[in-house]
């Protein structure tokens, strides 16, 4: 696994793009396919002996399997205070600002762009094959809910910093395209790892931050089944947001989830 950081200009672009999952946008880098982590890091799943592994490896080691976190594994969801919230995201802003750049051809690409359909659907390598299927994705959030008052949704991430659910803005944004899941899912979701595997995503990483969103009463999003892609089982109950919205209430300061 080798993680790239973003320019704020290729933040920018995936800002304004819809995710193909939850805190997940895919990307073209010349003849690769690449993974934009919550639109801040480019993912290499398969990179042996490239320049960065180091800086990769060290991130990847304090931010999700340190003794800290591991100590979380033991009591659950970790509470943060305001001030322990804010020393985590400046550690955490020091660790991604030690990645290597990413590269300046790094383009976003559609789920069903013919590029990236074959990998979707039969990962190679490091994800077992999926299973047999037609060659398209099917089932994929076919269904349209209006929100009631006191509806209350979630996602996670990677990071105690989310580009999407704007938390420390004066807005309070949910930008358009952002993925989540009901309250109904909370405890099919412990682990950062669970979220990785109940929402079919290729992110190796564990997305142990997990954001709260209350949209207004009235609102249309879409729904579904999480199906089965990367080579992952799903089967989770996913949401997406597809117009941009101010939440409904000041949104909380992230959950902190195990990765175990």
């Amino acid at each position: 696994m080798l993680l790239l950081k973003l320019s704020d200009t290729q933040r920018g672009i995936f800002d304004q793009s819809s995710e193909a999952g939850m805190g997940l946008h895919l990307a073209r880098i010349g003849d690769e396919l690449g993974f934009i982590l919550s639109g801040l890091v480019l993912m290499f799943a398969e990179a042996n002996d490239r320049e960065g592994q180091q800086e990769s490896d060290a991130l990847a080691n304090q931010l999700w399997f340190g003794p800290n976190v591991r100590k979380f594994g033991r009591e659950g969801v970790a509470p943060r205070s305001a001030e322990a919230t804010q020393q985590e995201i400046q550690a955490e802003e020091a660790l991604i600002e030690a990645l290597h750049d990413a590269p300046l051809n790094v383009r976003y690409v559609s789920p069903t762009d013919p590029f990236v359909m074959g990998f979707i659907l039969n990962p190679p390598g490091y994800l077992p094959p999926a299973p047999p299927r037609p060659g398209y994705i099917y089932g994929h959030l076919p269904f349209s809910g209006v929100t009631q008052s006191g509806d209350v949704f979630y996602r996670c991430e990677h990071w105690a910093t989310s580009r999407r659910v704007r938390v420390w803005s004066t807005t309070n944004d949910i930008l358009a395209g952002t993925y989540g899941f009901p309250k109904s899912e909370l405890n099919f979701v412990p682990t950062g790892f669970a979220a990785v595997g109940r929402y079919a995503l290729p992110d190796l990483p564990p997305a142990c931050r997990r954001y709260e969103i209350t949209p207004p009463a009235g609102y249309t999003l879409q729904c579904g089944a999480c199906v089965p892609l990367y080579g992952q089982a799903g089967g989770g109950v996913e949401v997406m947001f597809p117009t941009t919205f101010t939440n409904a209430v000041s949104l909380p300061s992230p959950a902190v989830l195990p990765p175990l």
